[in-house]
């Protein structure tokens, strides 16, 4: 996904090219190797997608906060609390900080 990106692009290397965007990551994970959807409900919120990408593009949608275009097309809130762009070496103390300390006295 990557190399071809990067040729769309006219990037010299597949390390310069941004992260896909979540939208795209679905739509890939649901094609099969030979080109096929996994299911025809996956091909009808694909085409959603591929129309809202289109109004996104002449500014008639306007994703806002977590009502982004895979929410548009799915009609689905992503799970609350999940963290997308993060790594799996980073834990959620790393990205947030570390828990804040009670300072209750104790009599």
């Amino acid at each position: 996904m990557r190399k071809c990106r990067a040729k769309e692009l006219g990037l010299e290397s597949p390390d310069l090219t941004p992260p896909p965007a979540i939208h795209e990551l679905w739509k890939a994970a649901r094609i099969k190797s030979n080109g096929q959807f996994t299911s025809q409900s996956a091909q009808e919120i694909s085409q959603r997608i591929d129309d809202l990408v289109d109004q996104q593009s002449q500014g008639t949608f306007v994703a806002q906060g977590r009502e982004d275009l895979l929410v548009a097309a799915t009609g689905r809130l992503n799970r609350p609390g999940r963290v997308h762009v993060v790594g799996g070496a980073i834990g959620l103390s790393d990205y947030f900080g570390p828990k804040p300390r009670s300072t209750e006295a104790v009599t």
